[in-house]
């Protein structure tokens, strides 16, 4: 059942509050506006506001509860948890759990691992299905909603539930995400064929390619050793840097050697004497 409470007191102000629904505002998240609270236990916390048109007679609509509870009844450890809505002024908030860790652009772009990218963007593709399979849609897939915790593991924060019905939304999005962290670590990824007709990073999944099918192209991506490799106009490290210097060292030192080898040969072969009966007189 999804908790659900009203609270009349304290207003909300248009600048950042102190309090909503008995939630201690730390910070704004986002010009949404979305917040960072400390519930009363203690517990961190992110508001998130509803559409004041969610709400039927003091209550959430029945369509709009019956979605909600799915989404909190998913016992995931990629999706953040959902612990209910709290309704403050006749505006209604969904209280999420916060996740802390680090939007997932952020971590590949500063570690720039291939194969952690494989691993993180495997994890992605998992929680995403586990959403689509009780059919829910999260709506907004984005490197800030994102997160990946101090443990390594991905999880989905920032569910919009109520925006979208058509899983294709997270499909595209989540191709062009794993797309652009790819370009990120400098490696080719091959994704499902793209809106304009293209295979490549440019562009979202089109709409023929479903979810399982963006799981096995990028799981034959790593089979096949495609997304772990550097390209080679963007080395990974300085050894790739000296590659090219030490092949054109190598030439010149071939060279040195094969001139040397020849200049001896010439020296050492003996002068030949002709013959008498070959003088001429």
């Amino acid at each position: 059942m999804l908790p659900f409470r009203a609270v009349s007191n304290d207003p909300v102000n248009p600048a950042v509050p102190e309090s909503i629904a008995g939630h201690f505002i730390v910070r704004q998240l986002s010009s949404l506006p979305t917040y960072l609270a400390k519930s009363e236990t203690g517990r961190d916390v992110v508001l998130k506001p509803l559409d004041p048109d969610c709400l039927l007679q003091g209550r959430l609509h029945p369509s709009i509860h019956a979605r909600l509870s799915r989404v909190r009844e998913l016992a995931h450890p990629g999706v953040a948890n959902l612990h209910g809505v709290d309704v403050h002024d006749k505006h209604p908030w969904l209280v999420w759990d916060y996740v802390h860790g680090t939007p997932i652009d952020q971590l590949v772009r500063t570690r720039k691992d291939p194969r952690q990218l494989m691993n993180i963007g495997r994890e992605l593709l998992v929680a995403v299905d586990a959403l689509h399979a009780v059919g829910i849609v999260h709506g907004a897939i984005r490197p800030g909603n994102v997160i990946v915790d101090p443990r390594d593991r991905v999880i989905l924060t920032h569910l919009s539930p109520l925006l979208h019905d058509d899983p294709a939304v997270d499909t595209h999005a989540t191709a062009q995400l794993l797309a652009t962290l790819a370009a990120m670590c400098g490696t080719d990824l091959h994704l499902p064929v793209t809106n304009n007709g293209s295979r490549g990073q440019g562009g979202s999944a089109g709409p023929e390619v479903n979810l399982k099918q963006l799981r096995r192209d990028f799981a034959k991506a790593g089979e096949d050793g495609r997304a772990p490799a550097p390209r080679p106009d963007k080395p990974s490290d300085g050894t790739l840097r000296l590659r090219p210097i030490l092949a054109a060292v190598g030439v010149m030192v071939l060279a040195v050697v094969v001139f040397v080898l020849l200049r001896f040969e010439h020296r050492a072969a003996p002068v030949s004497t002709p013959a008498p009966h070959q003088i001429q007189r």
